[in-house]
């Protein structure tokens, strides 16, 4: 019978560590995603939520950035005689859900920060169950 040389032949090292960096940077150079919300703002609290917005404590900040939020901002304006809070963010993860949960399971944010913002707010009819601010549909994004 004849003898075939079946001996498997090992995929070089050398270049599983490219293919693996080149993925790495594919996943990573996943497109951000934008987000924008909006709230009431109680007037006699207004003050009270600028002052917590003046100095941001760095646990708040430390979970936000940690969630994979960038360039948040918030914006007031009077409309029809009542203020509203407008948010605006970039996701720049790859898990939005698991993201926005970590935020909730930290302790500062979740047991001291949202009471004292929270009670700032009121929420506008129409937002989605669960959430505090309403979500906004991005009509137009120019980068």
């Amino acid at each position: 019978s004849a003898h075939h040389d079946c001996a498997l032949h090992p995929f070089p090292m050398k270049h599983l560590a490219s293919l693996l960096l080149l993925a790495s940077l594919f996943l990573s150079c996943q497109s951000p995603q934008y987000y924008g919300s909006v709230i009431e703002l109680i007037p006699e609290k207004e003050q009270q939520y600028r002052d917590l917005h003046t100095a941001v404590w760095p646990e708040v900040v430390a979970a936000i950035r940690q969630a994979n939020i960038r360039d948040y901002r918030i914006y007031r304006a009077e409309l029809q005689g009542k203020i509203y809070l407008f948010s605006t963010f970039t996701y720049v993860g790859r898990d939005f859900a698991a993201d926005m949960a970590s935020i909730a399971a930290d302790e500062t944010t979740r047991e001291r920060w949202w009471p004292l913002t929270d009670a700032c707010q009121r929420r506008i009819p129409g937002t989605a169950a669960g959430e505090q601010w309403m979500g906004l549909e991005q009509l137009m994004h120019l980068p």
